[in-house]
C-alpha cells in the first residue's frame, strides 16, 4: 500500500509570484512600490540568473508568499528571450503566477522622462522617439505573452495603487473557479481605441441619448439612458449576440488558462451607450459565475483607465 505521505502533494514555495515588466517610463517602480504596500517583497533590478538564485535557493524568508520581481531593459543582462524563458522556469514555483505588462503611449512616456529629467535606457546612442521604439519592438514577445496588461497613460501612481489593489484581489477570487477575471472598459472612439483589449465591442449603431435633450447631461450609469438604449429595436438581437459570442471566448480563454480577459465597450464619446452596456455586460458575467469588474475610460471626458 503506497505511502500517504510519500503521494501527498508537496506545497509550492509561493502563494503569488508576480513579474512585473513593460516599457521604460510606464511606472514599473510606482507599481513595485504598491505591491510592497500590499504585502509583496520585491526584488528588482536583479540579472535573470540572480532571480532564478533568489527564488530557489532561500533568498526570501519562509513567510514569504507573495513575490513581486520588477525586470526591464535597465535590467543587467535583460532581453526578452532570457526574460520568457526565466519565466517559464520559474512558473512552476507559485500557485498563482501572473506576468504583468506596463504599457504607455510613446508622447507620454517621452514628457515624463522629460519632466524627471532622467535618461530612457536606450537613449544614449539614439533620440528618445527611436529609443522608445527599439524598446517596443524589442519587447512585443513579451507584451503577447503577458496574463495582465495595464495602459498607465493617464494613470497616476495612486490610480495604478487602486487598479492593481482591485484587479490582485478580484484575481484571487477568480482562480477559485478556474475562470478568467473580466475586466470591462467602455471607451469614447474619438479619445482613440483602448490599447489592452482581447475584444473590442463598437456599439455606435445603437440610438445616442446624445440627441435627446432630457438625457444628454445624463450618462449611461443612468437608468433612464440605460432604458433608452435597450428601447433600440435592434438592441435585443444585438444583446443575444454580444452574451454569446462573449461567453464562447471566455470559455476558450478559460480553457488556455488565460487570467485575465480584457473587453472594451465604445461609443462616439464615451458617455452613454458604452458605458450602459458596460454595466449590463458586468451583471450579466456576474450571473453566469464569473469575476467581473467596469472601468468607464471617458465618463467625465477625462481617460484615467
Amino acid at each position: 500500500m503506497q505511502d500517504d505521505r510519500m503521494s501527498a502533494k508537496a506545497p509550492l514555495p509561493y502563494q503569488r509570484l508576480l513579474f512585473v515588466t513593460g516599457m521604460s517610463g510606464a511606472g514599473k517602480t510606482a507599481a513595485l512600490k504598491a505591491l510592497q504596500g500590499l504585502g509583496y517583497d520585491i526584488l528588482d533590478y536583479a540579472p535573470p540568473e540572480l532571480i532564478k538564485t533568489a527564488l530557489t535557493n532561500g533568498y526570501f524568508s519562509a513567510g514569504s508568499e507573495k513575490i513581486a520581481i520588477g525586470a526591464g531593459l535597465a535590467t543587467l543582462g535583460f532581453t526578452a528571450e532570457k526574460f520568457l524563458s526565466l519565466t517559464a522556469e520559474i512558473k512552476p514555483l507559485a500557485e498563482r503566477f501572473t506576468l504583468l505588462f506596463l504599457d504607455c503611449d510613446d508622447d507620454k512616456i517621452m514628457r515624463r522622462y522629460a519632466e524627471t529629467r532622467l535618461r530612457h535606457p536606450l537613449a544614449r546612442f539614439n533620440d528618445p522617439a527611436e529609443a522608445i521604439r527599439i524598446e517596443r519592438k524589442n519587447l512585443e514577445t513579451i507584451r503577447e505573452k503577458a496574463d495582465l496588461t495595464i495602459d498607465t497613460t493617464n494613470l497616476s501612481p495612486q490610480d495604478l495603487r487602486r487598479r492593481l489593489t482591485e484587479v490582485l484581489a478580484r484575481g484571487e477570487e477568480a482562480a477559485l473557479s478556474d475562470k478568467p477575471l473580466i475586466i470591462i472598459r467602455s471607451f469614447g472612439f474619438k479619445y482613440g481605441l483602448p490599447r489592452n483589449a482581447d475584444t473590442v465591442w463598437d456599439v455606435r449603431f445603437l440610438h445616442n441619448p446624445h440627441w435627446i435633450t432630457d438625457l444628454r447631461s445624463l450618462n449611461g450609469l443612468d437608468e433612464k439612458v440605460a432604458e433608452y438604449v435597450e428601447a433600440d429595436p435592434i438592441f435585443a438581437t444585438f444583446w443575444e449576440k454580444i452574451t454569446d459570442c462573449s461567453l464562447f471566448t471566455l470559455t476558450a480563454a478559460a480553457r488556455e488558462g488565460k487570467q485575465y480577459y480584457q473587453i472594451a465597450v465604445g461609443c462616439t464619446g464615451g458617455r452613454h451607450r458604452s458605458v450602459a452596456i458596460a454595466q449590463k455586460l458586468k451583471e450579466y458575467f456576474i450571473f453566469h459565475g464569473y469575476d467581473a469588474i467596469v472601468r468607464h475610460s471617458n465618463l467625465e471626458n477625462d481617460s484615467i483607465l
